[in-house]
């Protein structure tokens, strides 16, 4: 990881809708920090080789939120990411914008080895401490293993249900779930959890709901469920002389 230089960020960056978005923006930064600032042997300028899970150790964001906000990057079109034989490749867009054409003599020929250096040994460092199933992952996205072309993964952009839809849903699956309050909850949320990570599939949140309010109805004992039915005091006592004399 880089310590030495600079970068630039303009100041009209807190216009920029991404700005409110802490994950995606500190994931921006990170990038635009630690990438080539010249071209290399390997890495272009505004390059960095990275994975999911150094990110995910470099930030302390857990891996699903290191996920969403490359997917954030590459739908605000702030970044282009491929995938290698061993890693991923992130290119940033306009890279000019935060580090600006770089002065002959600027960095030192020893800087300059220190800086590829330091790529390779932590490329060595974290390729042991890959996940398995993330390797298994990437190796499937590489068409050809002996010259795997540089490809752009689709980003899944979420969409919102409306409330016919919720109400669709529940009446399919014969579900007990209110979809006005399902749908005014998740919309006052900003189609987000309590947690603050996006809600990628609601469909799956009714389920949720479904199971939590199923939960609920069986763990109400049978006294309960029938003190409840009662709206005077007077109602719950001719009950209970009822129950005596039964």
């Amino acid at each position: 990881m880089l310590t030495e230089g600079f970068i630039k960020v303009p100041r009209s960056f807190t216009q920029d809708p991404l700005y409110k978005n802490q994950n995606a923006k500190v994931l921006l930064f990170h990038l635009v920090l630690n990438a080539n600032y010249k071209d290399g042997k390997e890495l272009k300028r505004g390059q960095i080789h990275t994975s999911f899970r150094r990110l995910a150790d470099e930030l302390g964001l857990s891996l699903q939120n290191v996920r969403t906000a490359l997917a954030t990057l590459l739908l605000t079109q702030k970044i282009t990411r491929s995938l290698t034989h061993n890693s991923l490749l992130i290119t940033i867009c306009d890279y000019d914008a935060y580090q600006g054409a770089v002065a002959d003599g600027q960095h030192s020929e020893q800087h300059d080895g220190q800086h590829t250096f330091s790529h390779e040994v932590a490329e060595r460092k974290y390729a042991k401490k890959e996940n398995t199933k993330e390797l298994f992952e990437e190796a499937e996205a590489r068409p050809c293993a002996l010259s795997p072309p540089q490809k752009e993964e689709a980003v899944v952009v979420f969409t919102p249900p409306t409330l016919e839809e919720v109400a669709a849903y529940v009446k399919a699956k014969q579900y007990h779930v209110d979809p006005s309050r399902f749908f005014s909850y998740y919309s006052a949320m900003g189609w987000r959890t309590k947690a603050g990570t996006p809600v990628n599939d609601w469909q799956r949140k009714v389920d949720e709901w479904e199971s939590k309010e199923t939960h609920r109805k069986q763990s109400t004992s049978p006294v309960q469920q029938v003190q409840t039915g009662f709206n005077t005091k007077q109602a719950a006592n001719e009950y209970a002389i009822a129950s005596l004399l039964a």
